[in-house]
């Protein structure tokens, strides 16, 4: 994948949404970049003090180091 946002559009293409529709969580520098690329929304998982401090200039959309809060921003589907 890195750093060729293709795989990312590709997978929205194959979801059937807007690529604009789609956030990747990423816990690389190099995610944000590639989603940014992509034209997709991208989290950034601050999951050490080094990349923490990187992700400010990433441009990333959010930046957390709170795995649940990752997991509570997006809705449930029901069955």
């Amino acid at each position: 994948m890195k750093p060729n946002p293709f795989p990312i559009m590709r997978a929205a293409e194959q979801a059937r949404v807007g690529i604009s529709d789609c956030t990747l969580v990423g816990d690389l520098l190099i995610h944000a970049h590639v989603t940014h690329a992509s034209g997709a929304r991208v989290i950034t998982y601050a999951d050490n003090p080094h990349t923490a401090a990187l992700f400010p200039e990433s441009g990333a959309d959010a930046i957390t180091d709170v795995m649940g809060a990752i997991a509570g921003a997006f809705p449930t589907a029901s069955p």
